[in-house]
């Protein structure tokens, strides 16, 4: 009996190998910026599921199907969340048992485990009822097979749980200090007698007792309670024989107590995000389930994950977010250019994080979305640059490893790229590795301030699309991205600036009207 993993279809956990690659990718699309918003919304986020992509696409729509669910069914999510929260407390609970050094404090707490087991597994099973994405529908079944399978064994259990419970609370401490002596006694129907005793042990010790005594608190058992444990063993010898010899008859359900305490991290994965997705959607935000496609990457209304959860943190009304579609056939190419803190940026992450995410099985903030099952998203962002080396042999070098592992099923995002050069050499290079790129099949996008490049592509066919980001005639970013041919506009302003030198030094150096 395995219990299903709800990260990945099958057992064995498939991922992308950690890479060079790999890490520039988070990096350039601040995917760390991502994560800390789930860690803020959930301290127990489990970050490793979005470190990697799933590499499997099947196990992207398997991740898919279980948080669309969650997603359509609050009903479902607020239980499921009471729920991880119970078992929360259990995990907590398996820490504290394997800790426990006092063999009677320790058989009680594996019983009280496996009792708490029965009613956790009661509880998922009638909360997944009805569900019929493939993972929550597994989880069910594997739910009735344990209740079925273990029933006599939890009911042995809970009567147990019950005979002994009763040997704790139909018990006082009695406390003599001045003959340093305590004696156990059957509890009567007077309270008085506890109350007079608590009296006693706050002027005495000047501590504080309870009226009942409990063996599976969460610290560790006492010198006094460790005596008053012993009284009471040897007074009910024959119950806690019992305990022993159920503890050691049944000790296989302590792997059935691991292996689900497991499920804790992956309800926390997506009932973590889909909190996220709520917050999202209150805010007028679209949110939709990605579809694989070989087609191409086509959304409609995307908007930027780290906008969003910029704008929640910041309490920003999130229709204030400009939403763009996303059109890139699969193997096509778009050189976006357009005036600096024009949105273009923002843009090319939107198109990554949102690929990023769907291969990691997670819904995407878009009206709609196909795309394809990228093998891998690579990265060329610009970088700052490094003491002793050139800013273009690095940007360069960095390409090649690109080149060295893209291939027909990647993604290429390139931001501002060989910009670190002369202009007529930036374009040169920038048409080498973009002719390459399209010669591998791969799909590729690239902010530029080359506008030219469009045309220098194209000249035998039409390989490339030429997109721009939009600017009023006041001069106001509109953050639109529009399909255009370039019009001769270089935006050298807006470089010259992001260079440190002033729009002012460069026509006093060069010349001119001022005119973009």
């Amino acid at each position: 009996m395995i219990l299903p993993n709800l990260m990945f279809k099958r057992s064995d956990l498939r991922q992308l190998n950690e890479s060079q690659v790999l890490q520039s990718t988070r990096k350039d699309l601040n995917l760390n910026e991502f994560l800390n918003s789930l860690k803020a919304i959930s301290p127990d986020f489990p970050v490793e599921y979005l470190c990697k992509p799933c590499s499997d696409i099947n196990d992207a729509n398997y991740r898919l199907d279980i948080m669309n669910e969650l997603f359509l069914s609050k009903s479902l999510f607020s239980e499921l969340e009471e729920f991880n929260a119970s078992l929360k407390h259990y995990v907590s609970q398996i820490t504290e048992y394997r800790d426990t050094k006092n063999e009677v404090q320790k058989s009680y707490r594996f019983l009280s485990l496996i009792c708490e087991l029965s009613r956790l597994v009661k509880r998922l099973n009638k909360s997944l009822s009805g569900c019929s994405s493939e993972g929550l529908s597994m989880l069910l079944d594997y739910t009735e097979e344990i209740v079925r399978v273990y029933f006599i064994i939890f009911e042995q259990a809970e009567k147990l749980e019950e005979e002994i419970s009763c040997i704790l609370k139909n018990n006082i401490l009695s406390v003599n200090p001045n003959e340093k002596t305590i004696t156990i006694n059957k509890r009567d129907s007077k309270k008085d007698a506890m109350e007079h005793l608590s009296t006693i042990i706050k002027k005495c010790f000047g501590i504080d007792i309870v009226y009942s005594f409990s063996i599976v608190d969460p610290a560790q058992i006492s010198v006094l309670e460790k005596k008053l444990l012993d009284i009471l063993y040897y007074q009910n010898e024959d119950v806690f024989i019992r305990l022993n010899n159920f503890c050691s008859v049944n000790a296989e359900l302590s792997n059935v107590i691991a292996a689900f305490s497991k499920l804790y991290l992956q309800f926390e994965f997506y009932l973590t995000y889909i909190t996220l997705l709520f917050a999202s959607s209150r805010g007028n935000m679209s949110i939709c389930k990605p579809t694989f496609c070989n087609e191409g990457f086509f959304a409609q209304g995307c908007a930027c994950p780290l906008l969003i959860t910029k704008f929640l943190e910041n309490k920003t009304e999130l229709r204030e977010i400009v939403c763009n579609d996303i059109d890139i056939k699969n193997g096509g190419m778009f050189i976006l250019s357009g005036a600096n803190q024009g949105g273009k940026t923002i843009y090319l992450k939107s198109i990554g994080l949102t690929a990023y995410l769907a291969q990691c099985g997670c819904l995407v903030f878009c009206k709609s979305c196909f795309l394809p099952f990228y093998d891998c998203i690579f990265t060329h962002f610009i970088q700052p640059e490094k003491l002793g080396r050139g800013r273009l042999a690095e940007e360069a070098e960095r390409m090649e490893m690109i080149i060295n592992s893209v291939s027909a099923q990647s993604l290429v995002l390139m931001n501002e790229s060989f910009t670190s050069t002369r202009r007529k050499d930036g374009i040169d290079i920038s048409i080498h590795y973009m002719q390459i790129l399209k010669r591998i099949g791969c799909s590729v996008g690239f902010v530029s301030h080359y506008y030219e490049l469009p045309d220098l592509l194209n000249i035998k066919e039409k390989c490339v699309e030429s997109l721009e980001v939009g600017v009023s005639y006041d001069g106001k970013r509109t953050y639109r991205v529009l399909s255009n041919t370039g019009r001769g506009k270089a935006y050298a302003k807006d470089v010259a600036l992001k260079c440190g030198i002033t729009y002012e030094q460069m026509i006093e150096e060069f010349g001119g009207t001022g005119s973009d």
